[in-house]
């Protein structure tokens, strides 16, 4: 589990602010607090925080793996730095469980426009075909799960309000429907 305060405290030149991260910000530290990931990293190690249980370890940015153009890697990772260190939480530890719940449901939206030059992110409000994908995907999904993507969809609009990027996630008007 990711005891943020003690990792935030531990690195007291990270201030709280509303500016984009630098590429050396630290994102994820060992059990000692040494750094293990960077923002800048394509690969984010949480091999200290996963539990016994899951097969995964890692959170994984990379082109070839995700298929996405830089912009809009850059833009997901953003979004998953702000759930971890900035985005309200029920609880004051948060596990990678979670971590990696909010990235898969954040992938998908990511690869909506795969073939891209664009950021997906920045796309979404535009675009009345991704809107329907979106709606067609929740529309098979049960209660719960509607619920967990319209998490994520607001997740990603916090995202763009809180680093105050224009046109970032979804028409405020679609989410609500």
């Amino acid at each position: 589990m990711l005891d943020l305060e003690n990792f935030l405290s531990y690195h007291s030149p990270i201030q709280i602010s509303h500016e984009l991260p630098n590429d050396l910000a630290p994102v994820t530290p060992d059990a000692e607090g040494n750094v293990l990931s960077r923002f800048e990293d394509s690969i984010w190690d949480f091999r200290h925080l996963k539990s016994r249980h899951s097969t995964y370890d890692c959170l994984d940015f990379t082109e070839e793996s995700l298929g996405l153009n830089a912009e809009t890697i850059y833009h997901f990772k953003l979004i998953m730095y702000y759930e971890i260190f900035y985005s309200k939480k029920i609880k004051d530890v948060l596990a990678f469980g979670t971590i990696l719940g909010k990235y898969l449901k954040i992938k998908y939206f990511a690869t909506l426009f795969i073939r891209s030059n664009i950021s997906s992110f920045l796309y979404l409000k535009k675009n009345g075909i991704a809107k329907n994908q979106v709606l067609e995907r929740l529309g098979v999904n049960k209660e719960i799960t509607i619920g967990q993507y319209y998490g994520v969809m607001q997740l990603i609009n916090s995202t763009g309000l809180f680093f105050n990027i224009n046109d970032f996630g979804f028409d405020d008007g679609r989410i609500q429907t």
